[in-house]
């Protein structure tokens, strides 16, 4: 649990928001195509021969 800064100040929406953080149950995801924005690397090269 991460608190916020030394020199922050959080007003009543900011500290409802915090106290929320985490607290969202799955998502029916049946029929979507996931995509990412960072490539799976490994992925990527897994059929190649790595160098040293």
């Amino acid at each position: 649990d991460l608190g916020p800064l030394e020199t922050q100040t959080l007003n009543d929406e900011e500290l409802a928001r915090m106290a929320n953080l985490g607290a969202n149950g799955p998502r029916d995801v049946e029929g979507h195509v996931m995509t990412h924005c960072v490539p799976n690397e490994r992925e990527a090269v897994a059929g190649e021969a790595v160098s040293a």
